[in-house]
This record gives structure tokens, C-alpha cells and sequence, in this order.
């Protein structure tokens, strides 16, 4: 490989929590000031920009490290449709918005927060994921661990702003948060692979600190936990801080705060502490 050179540069109206997508020639970067652009990919010049709302102050929140709260979560394109779908945040709800890649025009959008949750204390910082017509979102918490939050996945319908949304929660009594930037993994057939963040119980598992195996409708069909999962809760070593990573031949392999990796089947992903194998 040659010399590595700056080819651009480009100044945006936020912070980027959010990674960047190369489609269609453009560079599409989400800020936290609610805003995204698209880029020449090769020059950098501003092919458009479409400012979504007015982001949460970080002084609003009951908690949180991000201030102000806008774009977290990276968005997800379909380059087929031509469509790019981010989740904004706004004083106080998350909204799916799905955009036109080739100008940034806003075709629909929606609110989407998990039923009966307070948007103020769940954060979309995982990547969306695009499957089967669906674009799942999935929430955590905020910095602190603050409130009453869970981890969730919602799968709302790619095709418009109406529509039945699917939602699977964490079966914690509290936090369980899906938080890892990456996001869902999805397989072949549509499954989604999800990691979770500490529990609240630290003395028995209760889904936090997992590997969780979702069919496309978003129900459970298999979940691994290191046999240590409640005290991973109890030391704030997350095994969620990363997602799960998908293999060849049906594997999938996670590393959390501890840095002991785990490689595991994704035909049968083991339970309480039955891994295909582990290593620190």
C-alpha cells in the first residue's frame, strides 16, 4: 500500500458520534446538531445538507455525556431504493427519518420510541440495521445509568411512516442496555444478533451481559452469557460494549470490557456459559 494523504476536508455543524457512509458516491455524515450531509465522496464538496430538528440539550437530560443529543446511532442506506434512514432526537422524542440520498429530501418520517418508555433516559447510540423491508433501532441508556431504561430493538417498516412496529425489551428489571455502536448483526435468513450491557442483578442473569439471537419479528431464540454475566453487572464490565461479530460457518465471536473474546455457534449459542471457546 502506498502513502496514506488527506484527500479533504469539510466542516459539519456538530459533533460525530455517528460513522460515516460511503453510497453512491457521496459521504453521508449525522451530527449531533440533528443534521446530515452528503459529500463528494472523491473531492468533498457538499452535495447537500438537511438540518432534521432542534437537538436535547445535554442540561435537559437527567444524565448523559453527549451535549447536545442529536444523531447518535450510525444511520443505515438503501442503495437500492435510494433512501437513507437515521433516528434523531428532539425535545423529548427519537423520530425515524428517512431521507432521499440522491438530495437529502425528506420523504417520511415517524416517531419511534419504545412503548411506554421515557425518551429522556434511553439513548439510540447502535447503529440501524435494514433487513427484510424493516429498519431496526435499537436503545440503551445514557452515560451514568440513570432512570428506568432497558435495552430495546424496534423494527419499524422501511417502506413508509405507517405500519405496525415490532419491538423486543430486554427481559431486565432494568438496564440490560443494547448499546454497542455497531448495532445489530444480521444474518442470512434474517436473524439479528444484539449484545446487552450490565443488568441490575448481580447476584443472578437476567439477560444483561448476552448475546441474543432475535428472529425477524423480533422474538428470542437463543442467547448466550458468560457463566460470570451477574458479576460483569455488578464490576460495569460490559460484554455489550462491542457487538456480536458475524463468521463463516455459522460462528459469531464477542469481546467485552474484560477483553476475554468468545467464539460461539450461531445454530446454537450456548446459554449460561457454554461457549465454542473463549480467550483473553
Amino acid at each position: 500500500m502506498g502513502r496514506v494523504r488527506r484527500l479533504w476536508t469539510a466542516g459539519v455543524d456538530g459533533a460525530i458520534y455517528a460513522e460515516p457512509l460511503v453510497a453512491g458516491g457521496s459521504v453521508i455524515v449525522a451530527t449531533e446538531n440533528d443534521s446530515l450531509y452528503a459529500f463528494n465522496a472523491t473531492s468533498g464538496r457538499l452535495r447537500w445538507r438537511k438540518h432534521l430538528g432542534t437537538p436535547v440539550p445535554g442540561g435537559d437530560l437527567p444524565c448523559g455525556d453527549i451535549d447536545p443529543s442529536g444523531i447518535t446511532g450510525t444511520p443505515v442506506v438503501d442503495s437500492s431504493a435510494g433512501v437513507v434512514y437515521a433516528v434523531t432526537f428532539q425535545r423529548f422524542a427519537h423520530r425515524l427519518v428517512a431521507l432521499e440520498l440522491a438530495n437529502g429530501r425528506v420523504r417520511w418520517q415517524r416517531q419511534l420510541d419504545p412503548p411506554g418508555a421515557d425518551p429522556r433516559t434511553h439513548q439510540q447510540r447502535a447503529a440501524l440495521a435494514l433487513s427484510r423491508g424493516r429498519v431496526y433501532v435499537a436503545y440503551g441508556g445514557l452515560f451514568g445509568d440513570c432512570g428506568d431504561y432497558h435495552g430495546w430493538v424496534l423494527g419499524a417498516p422501511a417502506s413508509g411512516p405507517h405500519g405496525r412496529v415490532l419491538f423486543y425489551k430486554v427481559p431486565t428489571a432494568r438496564e440490560g442496555a443494547i448499546w454497542a455502536p455497531s448495532g445489530p448483526a444480521v444474518d442470512g435468513a434474517g436473524s439479528l444478533y444484539v449484545a446487552t450491557g450490565n443488568g441490575s442483578s448481580t447476584t443472578s442473569f437476567d439477560f444483561g451481559d448476552a448475546v441474543i439471537r432475535l428472529t425477524p419479528t423480533l422474538r428470542e431464540t437463543g442467547f448466550f452469557a458468560p457463566a460470570n454475566a451477574p458479576q460483569l453487572s455488578a464490576a460495569d464490565l460490559d460484554l455489550g460494549s462491542t457487538g456480536p461479530v458475524l463468521l463463516p460457518g455459522s460462528r459469531a465471536f464477542i469481546i467485552g470490557k474484560t477483553g476475554v473474546g468468545y467464539l460461539l455457534s450461531t445454530k446454537r449459542l450456548g446459554g449460561i456459559g457454554h461457549p465454542l471457546a473463549s480467550r483473553s
